[in-house]
């Protein structure tokens, strides 16, 4: 499952690979060069940048399925 940084659109991708960007590119280093935004996965609904939808850790749950169980 993916979801949008920006509009929040939640998919199952199936047809974009998440890391496509990064391969060939090595070990991860913070020095490292930019990725051109045209080559990393976009949402389907307004382009935005997608992202696995999981929270990550000292992220925050989003507010619908925190409202769904109280």
């Amino acid at each position: 499952m993916t979801r949008c940084t920006s509009c929040g659109f939640i998919e199952e991708n199936n047809h974009s690979l998440i890391c496509e960007a990064l391969r060939n590119r090595g070990l991860p280093n913070e020095t490292g060069p930019e990725f051109p935004v045209k080559d990393l996965p976009s949402c389907c609904q307004c382009g935005s940048l997608i992202r696995s939808h999981i929270v990550w850790f000292g992220e925050s749950l989003w507010p619908d399925p925190l409202q769904k169980h109280r």
